[in-house]
């Protein structure tokens, strides 16, 4: 339902860009933990998503760990976590993005 819901909606943007922000995992973090709670439908969503070209990335969190990937040349981004990493990294983090008006998407992993 969710997927028709955005399907429609994308299919009605006047959009230039666009940039799908969702909480759970859309790709393999390579961890047991997250990817037994990573979103359970990906490829239905990807069979939306590559409809539509203005799609310039694609960001989650709930990873708990910083990391970028890139499918059909499109930026997937998964979101440090404020309290705890799930990889080795033991400092916090928070992503800065800039969105420019050209649709350029540029990521700065801040550190605490």
């Amino acid at each position: 339902h969710e997927l028709t819901k955005l399907d429609l909606n994308l299919a009605q943007s006047n959009a230039k860009y666009i940039l799908i922000v969702l909480h759970h995992p859309i790709v393999p973090m390579r961890s047991t933990w997250n990817d037994s709670l990573s979103l359970e439908n990906p490829k239905a969503l990807f069979n939306v998503l590559d409809k539509y070209p203005k799609i310039q990335a694609i960001a989650f969190g709930h990873a708990h760990q910083a990391a970028e990937f890139s499918r059909f040349g499109i930026k997937i981004i998964s979101c440090p976590s404020t309290a705890l990493q799930f990889n080795d990294e033991t400092r916090i983090g928070f992503n800065q993005y800039t969105l420019r008006t050209n649709g350029q998407l540029t990521l700065n992993t801040q550190w605490l």
